[in-house]
């Protein structure tokens, strides 16, 4: 997922010569490489996506206290179709597309938001997988110019059921009643609806699963029920389910060009959120302390080590984060485990020797810039 690339030195700029970075952050605690390409993948790689969703998330969050602070009700509305096994992604997510687009482009709609106060909204797509094949899902966040009452969110909930049947009935699918809409109003019940069909990954370092929560992290969201998401398909290929491979496959392929999070027109004008940051711009670490920098020949010489490749870049990380970010210890690590001489933060190179400790030099030893 990931290549050397000659991109930008540790203040941003274009540099002419790849290196690659190894940074540290303080106050998250969390180290990262710089100059290496990144797919920006929100649906095929797992480490993108964790990067992209939780900034997602936490611009959701803001668009929330927002809205409540000026009096905006708010809802999280999810769509779904009846589906089998055998039947591909690419219908089942065609279908639910283009029952949504028509149920939301007519005269009935309108007339939903004059009657509810319906202002605005954001959606995402969620896909599963489970005995009955693939679970394509839409969750849209919709906010409203007032809270509703109980009588409202239940003649709401009964309004769209019927309608979604109706669109769905047009693309030659059906729902049930009971579940081809949900619309749920407070935290605490999106907390429930998440227990019931899938729970907050290990990642997501929050007491509850909240609105925002399940629309901008559907696609690092762990599954349960004996479903699985498509990052559990690849983690099951990794085990050597090679089924599961397939299945990861068929999902990338669907899923390619599809935008993870869609803003309706003038919302984030609205909010004064302003405009929205492209997945390429998304930083996760603002503070960015240089460590160390590896030559592109040390690079692939690190991801070159017998047995480790897959798992040598996530260790590199772990070791900088154990060691508080300390240069001198992670050069340390890199020459004991690897014979690498890494390129210093003050950009000279560490001499033999200069470390204490039995690491002799090898081929590996200091490199010429």
């Amino acid at each position: 997922m990931r290549a050397v690339v000659p991109v930008r030195d540790w203040q941003g700029q274009i540099v002419s010569s790849g290196l690659v970075g190894v940074v540290y952050d303080p106050d998250m605690k969390r180290a990262g490489y710089r100059n290496l390409q990144l797919c920006n993948s929100v649906w095929a790689c797992p480490v993108c996506a964790a990067r992209i969703t939780e900034a997602r998330r936490q611009e959701l969050t803001i668009c929330v206290r927002l809205a409540r602070a000026q009096g905006n009700g708010t809802a999280l509305v999810t769509y779904t179709l009846q589906h089998s096994n055998g039947q591909s992604l690419k219908v089942t997510k065609d279908a639910v597309s283009a029952a949504y687009r028509t149920m939301k482009s007519g005269r009935w709609y309108q007339g939903m938001k004059a009657k509810y106060g319906i202002l605005d909204s954001v959606r995402a797509f969620e896909v599963t997988h489970g005995d009955s094949g693939w679970h394509p899902h839409i969750h849209e966040l919709m906010f409203f110019d007032h809270p509703l009452s109980s009588e409202e969110l239940g003649s709401l909930r009964i309004e769209f059921r019927r309608q979604w049947v109706v669109m769905l009935e047009k693309q030659g699918f059906e729902a049930s009643w009971a579940r081809g809409v949900d619309i749920r109003t407070a935290d605490d019940q999106i907390a429930g609806y998440v227990a019931k069909f899938g729970r907050d990954p290990a990642v997501v370092d929050t007491p509850s699963w909240s609105l925002e929560h399940e629309v901008a992290k559907a696609p690092v969201k762990t599954s349960s029920k004996g479903g699985r998401t498509p990052f559990q398909l690849l983690a099951d290929y990794g085990d050597g389910d090679e089924a599961a491979g397939d299945l990861f496959v068929e999902y990338a392929l669907t899923m390619k060009g599809s935008k993870q999070l869609v803003w309706s027109r003038g919302l984030r004008e609205r909010l004064g959120l302003g405009a929205e940051v492209a997945d390429g711009d998304i930083d996760d670490m603002p503070i960015k302390l240089p460590v160390v920098e590896l030559t592109v020949g040390q690079w692939n010489s690190l991801l070159a080590l017998p047995g480790r490749r897959n798992d040598i870049r996530h260790e590199l990380l772990s070791v900088t984060e154990d060691l508080e970010g300390d240069p001198y210890l992670v050069a340390a690590w890199l020459i004991e485990t690897a014979r690498i001489y890494p390129i210093m933060p003050d950009g000279h190179i560490l001499p033999i020797g200069e470390l204490a400790g039995p690491v002799a030099a090898d081929d590996r030893g200091p490199p010429d810039r």
